[in-house]
């Protein structure tokens, strides 16, 4: 059985005849979230969770919020400015490289404007147009073959829209983008899961304007840019910011690696850093 809405009151399970059930957690510490098997008693009572091959979640300090398991691809969604946040973007993804999940770039609504995908060039991205169905058939095939996919970005970029096009029946909310802020309105408060078809998993994620990563290590931030792999620095444990030598630097002096990216990086080091305990 699947868990497919989780909540604290409580949680809804997909079983193997795609029945949804109303369950309870026979504990409050099975921590469960969309994505995670799960064993079921006659009472509809939680009793056992399956270890996870994987766990998306987000961080500040010592807070964390789980936000999905199991996922074997993540489709991050953005859209032109002022929507298009790269330093969301990059947490996103390096959350999502840290838990060794496939990742894709998807830029939504291209039909408003050229999109800028200059400093992605190592990730899978896709220009869609959620609204006209531009190239969404070319997305769509791509992800045919992964069980269970998640789509995430900040508020207002279209998730809900392409989720909507890849489901008709989900009760998925939509919204315009503020004239005044230019950011989007939240219409997603949790996760939810829903079937596309027998056995593909689509799970809508909250919109999000922050994407803390204090939960993993400078190691994994470093091999979390694969921009970064692919220069093979030659000091195994480099940080990349004050090392005499550093390739990492080199390749950001000759333009190989994007400005924004190492800044995403930094930012997210110092974080890390700061975090630590005295």
């Amino acid at each position: 059985m699947i868990v497919v809405r989780a909540s604290r009151r409580n949680t809804l399970v997909r079983n193997k005849e795609g029945e949804l059930l109303e369950c309870t957690l026979r504990t409050k510490f099975l921590d469960t979230v969309v994505g995670d098997q799960v064993t079921v008693n006659e009472e509809n009572v939680i009793v056992d969770r399956r270890e996870r091959k994987n766990l998306l979640r987000r961080s500040f300090e010592e807070r964390q919020k789980n936000l999905v398991a199991n996922l074997d691809l993540l489709l991050v969604i953005t859209a032109p400015p002022p929507l298009f946040n790269t330093k969301i973007i990059d947490r996103m993804l390096v959350g999502a490289h840290a838990e060794n999940i496939k990742t894709a770039l998807v830029f939504n609504k291209c039909d408003l404007n050229d999109c800028v995908t200059t400093g992605y060039e190592f990730e899978t991205k896709f220009e869609v147009s959620a609204k006209f169905e531009k190239n969404l058939d070319v997305l769509f095939e791509f992800i045919q073959p992964f069980s269970h996919i998640a789509l995430c970005g900040v508020s207002g970029v279209g998730k809900s829209t392409i989720l909507k096009k890849l489901i008709p029946s989900a009760q998925a909310k939509t919204s315009e983008v503020s004239e005044r802020t230019g950011q989007g309105k939240q219409t997603t408060s949790e996760a939810v899961g829903y079937m596309r078809g027998d056995s593909q998993l689509i799970t809508d994620l909250p919109g999000v304007q922050a994407f803390g990563l204090t939960h993993i290590s400078a190691e994994e931030l470093r091999f979390a840019f694969p921009e970064f792999a692919q220069v093979k620095c030659k000091f195994r444990d480099c940080s990349h910011r004050a090392e005499p030598g550093c390739l990492i630097k080199d390749a950001l002096e000759s333009g190989s690696i994007a400005r924004f990216r190492y800044d995403s990086y930094i930012e997210i080091l110092s974080e890390l850093e700061q975090s630590l305990p005295y």
